[in-house]
């Protein structure tokens, strides 16, 4: 599970501005692929490698192997990779579908959490090359744990 504390500026009752912090998680899970197949028509996986190619390609455009570590002027130089659709697409309908949020000591990700997540004034700040890098990192700790929703090929 990916938990970040993120910040943004958001007005109080006054009409004054206001910093606050929400601790966000996204998770890996097969609610959050099904729900991912449910709002695009298309298979989570699928789309993630497409992501995943564009995002390698980017790398090798500006002469890095892997993503580790990526310096300030890496990630700078990686910004056009924003432009691609395969890439941008995956992280606008990837984030919230892995967004989930705690009720009743449990974390939930539905349409609702997505749809939250969409509305969220933290949303436009993780589409970016860095948590990407985030995403792919926690996807592979978990590769062969991570449920597939793939359906097995049936015997004639």
């Amino acid at each position: 599970m990916i938990t970040k504390e993120l910040s943004f500026i958001t007005f109080d009752s006054y009409e004054e501005e206001v910093e606050r912090t929400e601790k966000v998680r996204f998770l890996y899970s097969l609610p959050a692929f099904k729900l991912y197949a449910e709002r695009t028509g298309r298979n989570f996986f699928d789309d993630n490698k497409k992501a995943v190619d564009a995002y390698v390609n980017a790398l090798l455009e500006i002469g890095l192997k892997t993503s580790d570590d990526l310096s300030k002027e890496d990630q700078i130089k990686l910004i056009p990779l924003l432009l691609q659709p395969d890439f941008m697409d995956f992280m606008v309908n990837a984030i919230p579908c892995l967004y989930g949020e705690v009720e009743n000591g449990r974390l939930v990700q539905n349409q609702i959490t997505a749809e939250n997540a969409e509305m969220a004034p933290w949303f436009g700040d993780l589409l970016n090359v860095q948590f990407f890098t985030e995403l792919i990192a926690e996807l592979n700790k978990f590769k062969g744990t991570v449920p597939q929703d793939r359906k097995k090929p049936q015997a004639k």
